[in-house]
């Protein structure tokens, strides 16, 4: 049968939803004709009334088998059984209350852990970032670093700044981005009226809206020009101008006060977005700094400015492929950039030094720099699936314990002329309310 052989069928079934007690009183006003035709040709053959109309029925046979017959030949006979035995499970269940609960409870445990395990499984290793194409865009990763090199951030995560502007020159095969945290907490004092609080803030290159495709609620993102002069701008979350600005159309153009220095307001990021950190919202981006205030990861001036000091390496990178460039070809370029953006400014390679290799990592919602959060996830939610499993064979066997003590109403019920497949759909519709009743 094709699909088109199906629609029609369908059509019929799903009318025949909506008709059924009309068809159930045309079955038998067509039973009762034939019993009338019957009944006056047995008169005509000389009977009496009420011996024609006992050889008619004789003769038509039993019209309550034929009804049910009829019933059961019904495509909706399905759902009349499946509401009949559900409404049998529910009232099997109200009689043993104590039951009812432990069985509940039971399952509520194993359930209610694997979702909120799983849960968190999907938000570390499963999400992908909120942005335009998220398949093309990736975080990379090292697997090592020069003598001598000084990290603020997290080591296979972070890259200096000659790194960052080698590879953002190989713009024919891929776009970078770069994004620094403020601070090794996250968080950061700002002021927008006279109150001072605290916000979590990235420094970002010129190119970080447009190049992850994040548009903005009001005003715009930030420019290759912004970038380059550092300029004192900033464009904040859409949850931080909804708390903070009460979602004020005029939020442009005022200004945020960040360690103090005053940052004018020019764009609110699309909503939902929050950063590509992972770890916590974010509330607000600005350009890459020059100030000392604004040093890498909030680490004092004396240290060295991570624009001017090859040796901090404190930038978090990622990559946009290009159009019709794969993963592996992107990665094949960066890593011969990298080899020789790495001894910039420092002492060159020397014969016998490791090669340390980059990688690109999908750009999921949480970062994760090796496998320990999702082997440890992966365990815990092993753990929580054999509690389930427990769980589920507590049921069962609270269920066997219960129906062993039925063998004698099964016993009358088999002998009344019921299936044992009847059997088996009304116990099976008393586990299936169960679970519906412990969620709710």
């Amino acid at each position: 049968m094709t699909m088109s052989d199906y629609a029609p069928m369908f059509l019929a079934k799903l009318k025949a939803l909506f008709v059924q007690r009309r068809d159930e009183s045309a079955f038998d006003e067509e039973i009762d004709v034939h019993l009338e035709m019957l009944t006056e040709k047995y008169e005509r053959q000389g009977l009496s009334a009420p011996e024609a109309l006992r050889a008619a029925r004789r003769q038509f046979g039993n019209t309550t088998l034929l009804k049910q017959r009829q019933r059961e030949s019904r495509t909706t006979m399905f759902f009349a059984d499946t509401w009949q035995d559900v409404r049998y499970g529910t009232r099997q269940l109200a009689k043993t209350p104590v039951f009812t609960i432990v069985c509940v409870l039971t399952l509520a445990l194993g359930v209610g852990a694997n979702t909120a395990v799983f849960s968190v499984m999907h938000a570390v290793l499963i999400k992908m970032l909120p942005v335009e194409d998220a398949s093309h865009v990736f975080y990379l990763h090292t697997t090592g670093f020069p003598k001598n090199i000084s990290q603020t951030g997290d080591p296979a995560t972070s890259f200096s700044y000659p790194i960052y502007r080698s590879l953002r020159e190989r713009s024919d095969l891929q776009e970078v981005l770069t994004f620094i945290p403020m601070s090794t907490s996250g968080k950061v004092a700002v002021r927008v009226g006279v109150a001072p609080e605290e916000a979590t803030g990235d420094m970002v290159g010129g190119n970080y809206f447009r190049g992850l495709g994040v548009g903005t609620e009001l005003g715009r993102g930030f420019t290759q020009k912004d970038e380059d002069d550092h300029a004192p701008v900033v464009v904040i979350s859409e949850s931080f101008w909804t708390t903070r600005f009460a979602r004020s159309l005029d939020v442009l153009g005022k200004t945020l006060y960040i360690k103090s220095i005053p940052f004018s307001i020019v764009g609110v990021a699309a909503k939902r977005f929050e950063g590509t950190e992972g770890k916590l919202p974010v509330d607000f981006w600005i350009p890459l700094q020059s100030r000392p205030e604004f040093n890498a990861w909030g680490a004092p001036a004396d240290e060295g400015i991570y624009l001017t000091e090859p040796r901090l390496w404190a930038m978090k990178l990622m990559v946009r492929t290009a159009p019709g460039v794969s993963r592996e070809q992107a990665q094949a370029q960066a890593q011969a950039v990298f080899e020789r953006a790495a001894y910039t400014g420092i002492a060159p390679k020397r014969a016998g030094d490791p090669t340390y290799q980059l990688s690109l990592r999908e750009a999921k919602q949480f970062d994760s720099q090796d496998g320990t959060f999702a082997r440890s996830l992966r365990i815990l939610m092993t753990m929580v699936g054999l509690v389930l499993l427990i769980a589920m064979c507590n049921v069962v066997m609270l269920l066997m314990a219960r129906n062993a003590r039925r063998q004698r109403e099964f016993s009358v019920r088999l002998a009344l002329g019921a299936g044992r497949k009847e059997i088996a759909r009304q116990l099976l519709a008393a586990g299936r309310t169960c679970r519906h009743a412990r969620s709710l």
